[in-house]
Parts: C-alpha cells; sequence; structure tokens
C-alpha cells in the first residue's frame, strides 16, 4: 500500500508541476505590449519606428496639421515587417488606438 500511495504522489506531483510550468508560458505569450508611434501630418503615414514616450496629447497633435490621426498605439507582430502605414498597421498588428488631431 505505501508504495502504491508513493508512486502515485510522485506522479501527481509531476503533473502538478508541470501545467503549473505551461500555465506560467501561456501567460507569458500572452502579456501585450502596446506602445504609441508618430503618424505624419498626411494621417495616414507612420512616420519613424521609434516608439513615443506615450500618447501624445491633443494640443501638440492640433497645431501640427488638421489631418485625422496623429499618432497610433500598436502591438507589434514579430513575425510581419514594421508597417509603413495605418492600413498596414491594422492588417499585420493590433491597434490599441489613435489620438487624433481634430477633436
Amino acid at each position: 500500500m505505501k508504495t502504491f500511495l508513493k508512486k502515485n504522489l510522485i506522479w501527481g506531483f509531476a503533473l502538478v508541476l508541470g501545467i503549473g510550468t505551461m500555465s506560467f508560458t501561456i501567460v507569458k505569450k500572452n502579456t501585450t505590449a502596446y506602445f504609441w508611434y508618430p503618424v505624419s501630418t498626411d494621417g495616414y503615414t507612420i512616420s519613424s519606428s521609434t516608439p513615443l514616450g506615450g500618447e501624445p496629447n491633443q494640443t501638440t497633435c492640433r497645431s501640427s496639421n488638421p489631418a485625422t490621426i496623429c499618432a497610433i498605439e500598436l502591438e507589434l507582430d514579430p513575425d510581419y515587417p514594421f508597417p509603413a502605414n495605418i492600413v498596414e498597421a491594422g492588417m499585420n498588428h493590433n491597434v490599441g488606438g489613435n489620438t487624433k488631431r481634430d477633436q
């Protein structure tokens, strides 16, 4: 009886340890990293692949140009190259939001 109980406890512990390790891996893969990227004054082209320090304020955006979008918030997919414009960003990456110049 003791041998049977020991064997089952060891296998049960190994199973719990394995499931616990896998769940941390899944959580790590699903973490999001959104960053703000500037959009040029045409409101379409992403002007730099260097992220901004945060969401730009509305006053700064409005003074640039009356075009619609000033910055776009993206979570980049490593399987695709950096997007050249907001359409590519929406097709190949996760868009978190945008800051508009005319609001």
